[in-house]
């Protein structure tokens, strides 16, 4: 058997509505031999898994228990035969020129470890309602302040330069990619293309809507309070003071509005939680404006 160009890694726990889509989008890449998907069922309860394995030549793993999406791309990753390596979720997908856009920005740089492209955003029925915006990627400085990949599907990276870095946190519970771009950033070259590459759908069940901006805030703030070792000079350490202002301001507007959710839902340590997180990490002039907005609903609402 033909050793692969690239592997296209799917863990699933659930989405057999879905991962047919995600499967075909890997298998259907122009320009090169046909990937090697493997599938890695990490404790689904519906029959994805079975879906997954009616596709011919797809792997299918089995976890036996769901062990977390960390652990179960890592299993994947150890028994891939690709150089490369695509980490797409069960309910995004790769456009069709993906891996050929990839292999183009890789071409004629042994340095780089990883590069990625754009991506389509589609709604939860797979209808496109736009397009992430450029970025410039140039390291390690710019992956720290959030210039990386919209979502894994839209990387190509060197599997070697992945295990390198230790592959997936099994630790982190959330943003495990921002971990494992940093870390693959500081020995790895990672650079960004312009194309567009994958579909990232939005739903109720992504990781954001799930765990709300509180939880991923802090956890991308641990991250950061990681990476602080591996600064090497005053102006890698001015790019971590800046990611950790990118951070946010990008969850911080909603923190307050999350304490007021838990509280109407009565889950009252999960408003501690969120309570402490926006005393903490805040930008400031956000309690204010907060405080602004809700009397502005307020009103609009006894007028109505």
């Amino acid at each position: 058997m033909p050793t692969p160009l690239v592997t296209v890694i799917i863990p699933t726990c659930g989405r057999a509505h879905f991962i047919g889509e995600a499967i075909e989008s890997a298998l259907g890449q122009r320009g090169i031999a046909t990937p090697e998907v493997i599938v890695v069922d990490d404790g689904a309860t519906d029959d994805s898994a079975a879906r997954a394995a009616a596709f011919p030549g797809v792997r299918v793993l089995f976890q036996g228990e769901r062990t977390g999406i960390s652990r179960a791309r890592n299993r994947a990753l150890a028994e891939a035969r690709g150089e490369l390596v695509v980490f797409l979720d069960d309910d995004d997908r790769l456009l069709p020129d993906a891996v050929q856009d990839g292999l183009g920005a890789l071409g004629g740089r042994p340095e780089v470890g990883m590069v990625f492209g754009r991506a389509r955003l589609v709604d939860a029925a797979g209808a496109p309602t736009g397009v992430s915006d450029p970025v410039e990627c140039r390291g390690f400085t710019d992956v720290l302040r959030g210039r990386y990949p919209v979502h894994p599907a839209a990387a190509l990276s060197r599997r070697q330069a992945v295990l390198d870095v230790g592959a997936f946190d099994p630790g982190r519970g959330i943003a495990q990619d921002y971990d494992l771009w940093t870390r693959l950033a500081r020995r790895h070259g990672v650079r960004a293309h312009d194309a567009v590459v994958s579909d990232y759908r939005s739903h109720g069940d992504n990781v954001r809507h799930q765990r709300g901006p509180a939880a991923c805030l802090e956890a991308v703030l641990a991250i950061l309070d990681d990476r602080a070792a591996l600064l090497r000079d005053d102006d890698e350490r001015r790019a971590w003071a800046e990611a950790r202002a990118h951070w946010r301001g990008l969850f911080g507007a909603a923190l307050p509005w999350e304490v007021v959710v838990h509280l109407r839902e009565r889950r009252l340590q999960a408003a501690w939680l969120a309570l402490e997180t926006t005393l903490r990490h805040a930008p400031r002039g956000t309690l204010p404006r907060f405080g602004g907005e809700a009397l502005g609903r307020l009103v609009r609402r006894r007028a109505a």
